[in-house]
Formats: structure tokens, sequence, C-alpha cells
């Protein structure tokens, strides 16, 4: 997996999760009639999903692509 189609499933992970909490929240905003806070839960829940989402793929990326323990390290700046 490249660099750049971790990122693009990054972007797309959290962009749907942003969207459809969205949409959710419109959904109940429309049929309810409690505008605003049905989008603004609706985006909130989707933010952290999206969050979710991301950590999750880091970490399935992190288990299967593992440092190796042999590669050099780059030294730190000593001021």
């Amino acid at each position: 997996m490249s660099a750049a189609s971790l990122a693009l499933r990054f972007g797309g992970e959290f962009g749907a999760a942003i969207l459809v909490g969205s949409l959710l929240g419109y959904g109940i905003d429309y049929f309810l009639h409690t505008s605003p806070w049905g989008l603004v839960i609706g985006l909130a829940v989707g933010f952290a999903a999206g969050v979710v989402n991301v950590v999750r793929v880091a970490q399935s990326f992190s288990r299967s692509h593992p440092v190796d323990a042999n590669a050099p390290s780059v030294p730190d700046d000593q001021e």
C-alpha cells in the first residue's frame, strides 16, 4: 500500500463518517423540527466516528507493517 493510497483511505473514512453523521442529523431535524440541534449533534458524532475510523486504519496499517528493529535511527539534534 502506497502512502498516497493510505492518505486517500484516511480522507475517505473521515469524510464519509462526517457526511453520514450530518445527513442523519439533518434527517432528525427535518422530521422532528429540532433545527439546528440534530445537525450539530450529527456533525459531532460523525467527527468522533471519523477519528475512531482513522485511528483504526492507522493501527491496522502499523500492525501489518512493523518497524524494522535493524533500521538505522535518525539522531536527534543536540543543542
